[in-house]
């Protein structure tokens, strides 16, 4: 059976046991600050690799890029569930953008097949030189779908266009190796670019969770009210359960059978991008039931939201296909769609749970 691996140590996955009074503020933020340090350190290991390859440009050190990016992209998807009401990853300076826009036009980055000579990459008249500077100046721009930097970006230089019905993308590696190929060079410039722009944007949002700054963004989260944190909270379940993980992510794909809607295409390893922002949704619900505001909380509803929490975590384990060809097969469309019902029955729930416990959304 085709499962997504759980490796624990791979994200900050705590579920608070604190008592009923515990500050959720400060809980919170404590557990915020613990995700991203680790997401912020599994880049630094997707930046590490990466500059093995190049040092070493070989197919085994490709491979081992690839395991390390997989690995890095769990820790970094629990984190997903801190979006959604203007915090330091999606303020509108916030760089979410920059680390996780998709999907993401191909031909915008690099050639593609039957354009030998599309993208940032071969454009050497417009684009000289490949900096930081300028991917960062040319994401999204002139449409939504022209990403250059982030996770995404760096999937497809390392895994390519995946025609592949049965895995992912396979770039060969002489891409990479200098003087040979079109281009290989700005190729080697733009990974190792892209993947220090990954490290400085995920640092950049640790620092502001960081507990020892004064003006840092934990220092103003941490003394809200109960109540102002609680509306973040529930802010960030409802957009996660019943939009962005249940549509966005899942049933878009579902919908229009596009092996390229899904989140991480040329990796093939959607279903943890999948699994893993459910774990960070469970994971916040586990503070918000914890807080002091839960003693509002009707007993059977909480008792149903860890049902349906224990349903999905069954379902999106149960895969027997990766969700590129899922979404092809009667059977897993099945649970596809289940899974998305659950979902946004499971936000409705939520919604309910915030006036229970008195939190204006």
């Amino acid at each position: 059976m085709f499962q997504v691996v759980k490796n624990l140590t791979a994200v900050s996955f705590l579920i608070f046991t604190a008592n009923a009074q515990a500050d959720f503020s400060t809980e919170y933020a404590n557990k915020a600050q613990a995700d991203y340090q680790k997401a912020t350190a599994e880049a630094v290991r997707v930046l590490d690799a990466v500059q093995i390859f190049l040092e070493n440009t070989n197919e085994k050190n490709l491979i081992e890029a690839k395991a390390v990016w997989i690995e890095a992209r769990k820790a970094y998807s629990v984190t997903e569930i801190y979006r959604f009401y203007g915090g330091p990853i999606d303020s509108e300076e916030g760089p979410e953008g920059l680390i996780n826009a998709w999907p993401l036009d191909e031909a915008f980055i690099d050639y593609v097949k039957g354009s030998a000579d599309s993208g940032i990459v071969n454009n050497t008249l417009l684009y000289p030189e490949i900096t930081k500077k300028l991917l960062v100046e040319l994401n999204e721009q002139n449409g939504e779908t022209n990403i250059s930097t982030g996770w995404h970006a760096i999937e497809f230089l390392l895994w390519g266009q995946d025609f592949n019905i049965t895995g992912p993308g396979n770039r060969p590696v002489s891409d990479f190796v200098k003087g040979l190929g079109t281009n290989a060079d700005r190729r080697r410039a733009y990974l190792l670019v892209a993947s220090e722009l990954l490290v400085e944007h995920l640092s950049a949002v640790t620092e502001a969770w960081n507990p020892e700054i004064e003006d840092s963004f934990y220092k103003t989260f941490s003394s809200q009210t109960e109540k102002v944190s609680l509306n973040k909270a529930f802010t960030s379940l409802l957009s996660m359960s019943n939009d962005e993980l249940a549509i966005e992510r899942i049933f878009v794909a579902y919908d229009t059978q596009f092996q390229e809607d899904e989140h991480s295409c040329f990796s093939d390893t959607t279903l943890n991008d999948l699994y893993y922002n459910f774990l960070g949704i469970k994971g916040l619900w586990a503070e918000v039931a914890n807080s002091a505001s839960a003693q509002n909380l009707n007993s059977d509803l909480n008792l149903l939201i860890t049902e349906d929490l224990t349903k999905l975590e069954k379902k999106l384990l149960g895969f027997s296909l990766p969700f590129d060809q899922a979404i092809f097969d009667k059977k897993e469309r099945e649970r596809i769609i289940s899974i998305v019902d659950k979902l946004q029955s499971l936000g409705d729930k939520f919604k309910t749970a915030a006036t229970q416990m008195g939190v204006a959304l």
